[in-house]
């Protein structure tokens, strides 16, 4: 199977590569599934989520496998300077770094050839990071749609 998400640069991978053990699991459960009210999370129950930073700029991210993140394109600044790019892998609190956090600069970065800054059509860019994730029980791929999925 051949996954493409966006981006005509970036190669196809087979899932195998992927998802290199159970995708989308959560060892600390969330207080709730969804943002309601703004409820606070528990720590690491959102293993996928990544903090994106540039110039002071701070943006959201989804671990998709080892070496790339899926965030909005309007979080990129142009020109795009890839190592400029720091991303957060296993941070729950901004302001409270933990020993787990894992910090990994951008190493390319793909937006998608149709991105549009008037209307935020095709709002969506992949991050390569500059070397693997480790992944861990605080740390996880978030689980992609298979081939079968229509409408997701």
């Amino acid at each position: 199977m051949q996954v493409r998400l966006c981006c005509q640069a970036l190669p196809t991978t087979t899932a195998s590569s992927i998802f290199p053990r159970e995708c989308g699991k959560q060892q600390y459960q969330p207080i709730k599934g969804r943002i309601v009210g703004g409820t606070h999370a528990h720590p690491n129950s959102w293993p996928w989520q990544v903090r994106i930073h540039a110039d002071g700029g701070l943006c959201g991210g989804t671990l998709i496998d080892t070496r790339h993140v899926l965030t909005a394109a309007h979080c990129l600044r142009t020109p795009i300077v890839p190592e400029k790019y720091l991303v957060y892998i296993g941070l729950h609190d901004i302001n409270q770094p933990v020993y787990n956090e894992q910090q990994i600069v951008a190493e390319k970065i793909f937006m998608h050839e149709q991105y549009n800054t008037l209307t935020s059509e095709n709002d969506i860019a992949i991050i390569r990071l500059s070397k693997p994730v480790t992944i861990s029980d605080k740390i996880n791929v978030i689980c992609l749609p298979g081939p079968e999925a229509h409408n997701a």
